[in-house]
């Protein structure tokens, strides 16, 4: 993997979605690399064979998170994570340490909390 190359994970039951999201992460940065689950359980069988996911947007819930330990497993290797959800009270998301982002959501919402949530600097220039 290229220094300056960026690991997104896209975790999304809804493949449209999931499309959308990888294809505004690509327009962003151009040099990143996507990669799409449709769950958690298949996006964590992929941590064991991709190079370390600098951030991940994860359409689950914070008990199905912690029922696993993908979001562990992508903070331990330096990347962020996003929730897209919608249930959470905030005292939930505030004790997670997660980025979050309330449905419905346009892909621009999800782009600046990546940005918010500490994405690595690319070499595209985006934050």
């Amino acid at each position: 993997m290229d220094g300056s190359k960026i690991v997104y994970l896209v975790v999304e039951r809804d493949v449209v979605v999931a499309t959308d999201l990888a294809e505004a992460i690509l327009m962003s940065d151009p040099a990143a690399e996507v990669h799409l689950a449709l769950g958690v359980a298949e996006a964590e069988a992929l941590l064991d064979v991709l190079p370390p996911v600098g951030a991940a947007v994860v359409n689950a819930s914070i008990a199905e998170l912690r029922k696993t330990a993908f979001a562990a497993r992508v903070e331990r290797g330096g990347g962020r994570v996003v929730v897209l959800s919608g249930t959470e009270t905030e005292d939930d998301k505030a004790r997670s340490g997660w980025r979050f982002v309330r449905r419905p959501f346009s892909t621009d919402v999800v782009l600046a909390a990546l940005t918010e949530a500490g994405r690595p600097a690319c070499s595209a220039g985006v934050a």
